[in-house]
């Protein structure tokens, strides 16, 4: 362990959005956060990491030797070292600690790597600026604007699908109200060649991917302009009420509409 961490205190927990795994060392009066994995792979039940609280999962807290103290931050958390439940618990780096009814394995070395690299980032939000989260506008109408007409492409599968059905199912009904013959299986063709164009677009519909591609996107761009942190799926309507970052603390503007 790196000396640099002695005397400071992390805290783990799940992002507000994303379900990321939220890592924040103590840093003097501040707090360096890091939002690390993919988006989804942190389990529900690991508690969300709150920056104004200083409340998380849990807190690992090193003092000036190096040593380590595990503490369950929450009295309905659920930690465990080494399968065992913990309110608090004196830990080593190959100790395995388990967050959550989901058992969620939190990396102890990984989680010391990266505070590190957090107590040792240069830079950071200058005091006083106020930083404009304009640009951040237009990326998420773009986000908002595919996800919609994948939405909508979504839809018009479903009721072509649902489209065959009814032909099936008409069929059938006026096979006992008319007199016509081959009531049915005219329906039932007409349903059947329905059903197979569905088949054809389901086939080649591409959503999923991407849905995937544009969420990476969304990562990337989507940052405050401070930090720069990923702001998460959180509509810009939302960032435009925040008065300061979640992730630094620093002060935000917003250009009015």
């Amino acid at each position: 362990m790196n000396k640099k961490l002695h005397n400071r205190t992390i805290y783990v927990g799940r992002s507000d959005s994303g379900s990321k795994l939220m890592i924040a060392v103590t840093d003097g009066n501040a707090l360096k956060v890091a939002a690390i994995g993919a988006v989804g792979s942190v389990p529900g039940s690991v508690s969300r990491w709150k920056p104004n609280e200083k409340k998380a999962h849990c807190k690992i807290t090193i003092d000036a030797n190096g040593s380590m103290v595990v503490t369950n931050m929450v009295d309905a958390n659920i930690t465990r070292v080494n399968g065992v439940s913990i309110v608090e618990k004196a830990i080593k780096s190959d100790d395995t600690i388990m967050l959550g009814r989901d058992e969620f394995v939190l990396d102890i070395n990984k989680t010391l790597e990266i505070a590190d690299k957090l107590v040792g980032a240069s830079g950071g939000p200058e005091p006083g600026k106020e930083y404009d989260t304009t640009p951040m506008a237009a990326i998420w109408d773009e986000y908002h604007s595919k996800t919609l007409m994948m939405r909508i492409r979504q839809r018009k599968i479903n009721n072509i699908r649902l489209l065959g059905i009814a032909f099936g199912m008409l069929g059938t009904i006026l096979a006992f109200i008319l007199p016509f013959p081959y009531v049915r299986e005219i329906c039932g063709v007409i349903g059947a060649i329905v059903f197979i164009v569905c088949l054809y677009m389901s086939f080649r519909d591409k959503t999923i991917e991407e849905q995937e591609t544009l969420n990476k996107w969304m990562e990337k761009n989507y940052l405050y302009p401070c930090c720069p942190h990923f702001a998460g799926m959180v509509p810009y309507a939302s960032i435009k009420q925040r008065e300061k970052c979640p992730f630094c603390g620093a002060k935000l503007k917003h250009k009015e509409d």
